[in-house]
């Protein structure tokens, strides 16, 4: 998996297709792709190393299904068991659980809603065009980020 880091921000651009399993169906997310690992707080970030490919590939998938590309059948309580379930794969329970309960019980409310590309939208499109993916982004604001 490659990506890209957006200066100055929390944000990552995936640099290539992403396919991963979720519920028996092969979920695809795009190249294009900007996340940002489950908006944890600096503080907080030494819970997860993030230095573990594992770790941010779990961020990147939970990202996805909190976004508003994800398949409609994902609720958030699926995707907030998705990522508990391959965090604890790799890091020790009790920090798994501390992750699941910042997302289900703290960043809920970002659910499908995209808040960080908002928040560094232009940020994010310099980076695509420097990236040569400028042509996606305006389809992905056409169609995502409403």
């Amino acid at each position: 998996m490659k990506v890209s880091i957006v200066r100055n921000t929390p944000i990552k651009i995936l640099l290539e297709d992403y396919y991963f399993s979720y519920l028996d169906v092969v979920v695809k997310i795009p190249a294009w792709y900007a996340f940002d690992w489950l908006s944890i707080p600096r503080p907080l970030q030494w819970i997860v190393d993030m230095n573990k490919t594992e770790n941010i590939v779990s961020g990147l998938e939970h990202d996805m299904l909190y976004s508003a590309i994800a398949p409609d059948f994902v609720t958030r309580q699926e995707a907030d068991a998705h990522l508990y379930h391959k965090i604890k794969v790799v890091n020790p329970v009790w920090r798994a659980i501390i992750v699941y309960i910042w997302v289900y019980y703290i960043w809920f409310t970002a659910y499908k809603k995209d808040l960080n590309y908002k928040k560094y939208k232009t940020q994010i499109e310099n980076e695509r065009k420097k990236l040569n993916l400028s042509s996606i982004t305006k389809w992905i604001h056409q169609n995502t980020h409403k």
